[in-house]
């Protein structure tokens, strides 16, 4: 893939870091493993390490796939330990016109593919409910990064029960899976800040035709994405 972006040196130890994408926030150096936030091209030390452990994964960074007429490029991996293991979450970017980036999933072989999105509408078993929801969009976030909004009931939804059946944007969805998360690793570049060691809350909903929402709770804070499940078989190497 070829690199339209400027490339900047490791403050830790001095070597050179390529950048793949355009608003790259957090970075893992390839020489020295130290953490490095850009912020206006100026590259920090976060004073972090992180060592991933290499297991078998279809996806790598840093080469082409494609995902039926869909071309791709894992260009930052985070990795996150969970109850039944962990999954893998990568940042890919693509050639397609218009697109800025994806997030693709793997866990035990299953894949899916995900955008962050907005929350307009939800509706909660009655009750959970004891006051109206806050979907203000909170700026303080970076421009590029996950969109998120403020819930004043985040502690409504961690009430609720694998089985349970909320309606959100539109959509009837219900709760298949829920627990918490750990990052336990990260790699490449990154549109918005992690943290080894954060925890995250999460709900796993699940619609119809493969469709599902994640919504991730960090500091009362909700982070809402939607995907699809893909057949791995159809996801190759280039």
């Amino acid at each position: 893939m070829e690199n339209q972006f400027p490339t900047y040196n490791c403050p830790s130890c001095g070597g050179p870091l390529a950048l793949h994408f355009r608003y790259t926030k957090l970075m893992t150096c390839p020489h020295c493993g130290s953490g490095l936030f850009l912020d206006d091209k100026v590259v920090q030390l976060r004073g972090i390490q992180s060592v991933m452990a290499d297991y078998p994964s279809l996806l790598q960074l840093y080469q082409n796939f494609t995902y039926r007429d869909w071309k791709f490029t894992p260009v930052g991996h985070v990795r996150f330990e969970y109850a039944h293991g962990y999954w893998d979450e990568w940042w890919v970017i693509s050639s397609n016109s218009g697109e800025e980036g994806k997030w693709v999933s793997v866990d035990e072989g299953d894949i899916a593919i995900e955008v962050p999105v907005s929350i307009h509408s939800l509706s909660l078993p009655a009750q959970l409910l004891s006051a109206p929801l806050d979907f203000s969009l909170d700026s303080a976030q970076p421009k590029q990064s996950t969109e998120t909004i403020k819930i004043a009931q985040a502690e409504s939804l961690q009430q609720l029960s694998v089985g349970d059946e909320i309606s959100l944007n539109n959509r009837t969805l219900l709760v298949t899976e829920r627990g918490t998360a750990n990052c336990i690793g990260l790699q490449g570049e990154l549109p918005e800040l992690f943290n080894l060691g954060d925890h995250y809350d999460y709900l796993h909903l699940q619609g119809e035709k493969g469709y599902f929402m994640t919504l991730e709770i960090e500091k009362k804070t909700l982070y809402a994405y939607e995907g699809r499940w893909v057949d791995s078989f159809e996801v190759k190497a280039l």
